[in-house]
């Protein structure tokens, strides 16, 4: 085990993570087993549920926290954007999803991939660009690559 951690959840603010890792926010999470492997701020991260704790590697709890948005409180937002009976259904049915804090350049590049396509074609079109623009990271037997958000990396490959 690596330097694994453990946040406890708050059992007023529901989280579920594969509703929030799989549903089309972010593409570079992939699940294998009970763990999902991402890369976030060019790391990559080893993340899974269980029961009203999360347990994670290569990460601070702070850094998990925000990224997730565990702190955040969802009553007063749902109270909110519950008001419109469509995001009210979609709340009920998907409980415990939460809105990543992505990097704004990474989410940018997503969502331009995204136009016209289903999740997988964007999952694969970002892996390509990753291992053509990114850098090598390893966890575990998972080789990831990271987003070629610095300028540097467009520029070397001229």
């Amino acid at each position: 085990m690596k330097n694994q951690m453990k946040i406890a959840l708050s059992t007023s603010n529901p989280f579920n993570l594969d509703f929030t890792l799989c549903c089309g926010q972010a593409f570079r999470w992939e699940k294998r087993g009970e763990w999902w492997y991402g890369v976030v701020s060019d790391k990559v991260l080893k993340i899974q549920q269980k029961g009203r704790g999360l347990e994670f590697e290569n990460a601070s709890a702070d850094f998990i926290k925000n990224y997730f948005g565990l702190n955040e409180d969802l009553t007063k937002i749902l109270s909110q954007i519950g008001k419109d009976e469509i995001i009210r259904k979609a709340v009920k049915e998907f409980k415990g999803l939460r809105i990543l804090r992505q990097d704004p350049w990474e989410c940018l590049i997503s969502y331009i991939c995204a136009t016209y396509k289903n999740i997988k074609a964007v999952k694969q079109m970002l892996t390509a660009l990753c291992r053509k623009f990114g850098d090598k990271l390893e966890l575990d037997t998972v080789t990831v690559f990271t987003l070629f958000h610095r300028q540097k990396n467009w520029q070397r490959q001229q």
